[in-house]
């Protein structure tokens, strides 16, 4: 591989990251606007506050998390950053899946902790893409040697 070709590799690789944070920081607005609907609901503003969270819940927060789930997969596997991203991106998405089944029975006991728990995972893996990864470590935790 030539000089240019690495380099436009790792401008690739990179930019790869940044749309994995920006999905990220999305999926972290959109869980919590999710949370601030369910609360006007509950308070009792009633028909337009649950629409909101249905459409948010079911819709939004779902494609966002499956490109989520993709590009995380990719970064992965470019080496850009671990699979924990990757795993704890499809762990997000299965809670969610589970969120909306939840919510679609009525079973609030359940639906409201899980909720608050993806919330806070989906902050958890904002903060841990913003850790700097690098190349793979050898046993000795020196770089590989291209």
């Amino acid at each position: 591989m030539t000089a240019p070709d690495k380099a436009g590799r790792q401008a690739e690789v990179t930019n790869l990251l940044w749309v994995l944070r920006l999905l990220m920081v999305v999926h972290v607005l959109i869980a919590l606007a999710q949370s601030v609907s369910a609360g006007a609901f509950l308070d009792a503003d009633g028909g337009s506050a649950l629409r909101l969270h249905q459409l948010t819940g079911t819709s939004v927060i779902t494609t966002v998390s499956v490109l989520q789930v993709v590009v995380a997969i990719l970064c992965w596997r470019r080496h850009q950053h671990s699979a924990w991203l990757a795993l704890g991106s499809a762990g997000l998405f299965v809670a969610e899946m589970a969120q909306i089944g939840l919510g679609f029975t009525d079973q609030l006991a359940l639906h409201v902790p899980l909720g608050a728990s993806i919330l806070a995972t989906a902050v958890t893996l904002l903060f841990a893409s913003l850790k700097h990864y690098g190349p793979p470590a050898t046993r000795s935790g020196l770089p590989k040697q291209a």
